[in-house]
C-alpha cells in the first residue's frame, strides 16, 4: 500500500513539474513572440515575430495546395520581415522564375569568405521555396543547380559550373547573386535575374525580398 502511495506521489510530482515547465515556456513565448499580418499582392499573410533567442525571426505561415483536396501550411523562418524590405527596388520577375524549366543560382565564390558565408545562406533561402529538395512537398519544384559567375581555382575546386547572364535562355534561367552599390532585384536580360546586395550589407536581405516577391507576400 505504501509503495502504491509513493508511486502516486511521484506521478503527481512529475505532472506538477511538467505543468510548471509548460507554464514557464508559454510565459516566455508569449512575452517574446507576437503575431502580425502583412497585406501583399496575393492577400494577407500571417507571421509570428519570435525574439526568444535574442534575434528577430519572422516565421511566415505560407499556405500551399498541392491539389484540390489537400492544403498544407509551411512555417518558414526568415531573418527579415516584409516591412523591413519595402525599400528594396524589385522588378517583376516572379513569372519568369516560377515558369522556369530549370534555374542556375550563381555567385562570385570569393564572396563566400567576404560575407562569412551569408551569400550561401541567401541562395539557400531562395532555393528552399523555389527548388525541389528542402520542403516536402516542394512548392514550385524547379530543378536548381548552383554555379559560379566566373571560372577560377576556387570554383574549380568546388566543382561549380560557370554560368553567366549571357548563358541564360528560354530553358535555363540564371539568378545571379551579386555584390554592388545598393540592394535591388532586376533583370539583366530576358532570362537573367540579378539579386544585388550592397557591399558590407547582408545578402540575405535582398534574397528574402526576392522570396517574398515570388510567394506574393510583397
Amino acid at each position: 500500500m505504501e509503495k502504491k502511495q509513493e508511486k502516486i506521489i511521484v506521478v503527481v510530482l512529475i505532472l506538477v513539474i511538467l505543468a510548471l515547465a509548460f507554464g514557464i515556456s508559454y510565459s516566455v513565448y508569449s512575452r517574446t513572440s507576437k503575431e502580425y499580418t502583412y497585406l501583399g499582392p496575393a492577400g494577407n499573410f500571417s507571421f509570428v515575430l519570435d525574439r526568444h533567442t535574442g534575434n528577430d525571426v519572422h516565421i511566415l505561415a505560407l499556405p500551399y495546395m498541392p491539389n484540390s483536396l489537400w492544403e498544407k501550411t509551411f512555417l518558414i523562418p526568415f531573418n527579415y520581415g516584409p516591412e523591413e524590405l519595402e525599400g528594396i527596388y524589385t522588378e517583376e520577375v516572379r513569372e519568369l522564375i516560377i515558369d522556369s524549366p530549370e534555374i542556375y543560382m550563381v555567385r562570385d565564390v570569393y564572396l563566400d569568405e567576404k560575407t562569412q558565408n551569408n551569400i550561401a545562406v541567401a541562395i539557400l533561402n531562395v532555393d528552399r521555396v523555389v527548388g525541389q529538395d528542402m520542403l516536402t512537398p516542394p512548392i514550385y519544384n524547379i530543378p536548381i543547380t548552383f554555379g559560379a559567375i566566373e571560372e577560377n581555382s576556387l570554383s574549380q575546386g568546388l566543382g561549380l559550373q560557370v554560368m553567366t547572364c549571357e548563358d541564360a535562355h528560354a530553358v535555363t534561367t540564371v539568378i545571379w547573386f551579386k555584390e554592388g552599390t545598393e540592394n535591388k532585384i532586376y533583370k539583366e536580360n530576358e532570362y537573367c535575374v540579378v539579386v544585388e546586395f550592397k557591399e558590407g550589407e547582408n545578402p540575405i536581405k535582398s534574397a528574402t525580398r526576392l522570396v517574398y516577391h515570388i510567394t506574393g507576400v510583397m
